[in-house]
């Protein structure tokens, strides 16, 4: 169901579905053992909580909609009206019928759900750490500083989220 002009919301909820491990993992209930309602930067498992509602309900419909031997009823379709008041709690941007950037919306749905699903309670402070202008030509340092960034930032995210959809690049600007 389209709530106004939530097109955008609806595309990046039905990509993000079809993320195998992530709906498996809210599927089987398995997020409930890592919901963190202390992180002061997720939203104390409201929004994990509403995703998970929502993912119920459209894998739920999907599969009654298969019945063995029987001609396979029209999908019906399911409002995603709950996920969205979790989000404009702690987004309000998203709070209205306005038109939205589907990445934005996605961006934010996938760092609330690793802040509520982080497993790491006590994240470390960890200073970071630049590379010089004269190491940045050389690959050897550039690998190193690239995995201790990498290590520093493991130490302080863990998450489903992270797991699945995390990952670290390198890229060059020449001009």
């Amino acid at each position: 169901v389209n709530l106004g002009n939530t097109c955008f919301m609806n595309s990046a909820l039905q990509c993000l579905s079809h993320a195998t491990p992530l709906t498996r993992y809210f599927l089987t209930n398995q997020f409930e053992r890592d919901v963190n309602k202390s992180n002061p930067l997720g939203t104390g498992g409201k929004l994990a909580d509403a995703y998970d509602k929502m993912i119920q309900t459209v894998w739920a419909s999907s599969s009654n909609n298969k019945s063995k031997g029987q001609k396979q009823k029209q999908p019906r379709s399911i409002s995603p009206r709950a996920l969205k008041r979790a989000i404009a709690l702690f987004a309000p941007r998203f709070a209205n019928t306005s038109q939205q950037d589907a990445q934005e919306f996605l961006a934010f749905l996938l760092d609330g759900l690793h802040e509520d699903l982080n497993r790491v309670l006590n994240p470390p402070y960890i200073e970071k750490a630049d590379v010089d202008d004269e190491d940045a030509t050389c690959d050897l340092a550039v690998a190193v500083a690239g995995a201790e960034a990498w290590e520093a930032h493991i130490q302080r995210n863990e998450s489903i989220v992270m797991d699945t959809f995390y990952g670290q690049f390198k890229s060059t600007c020449v001009c």
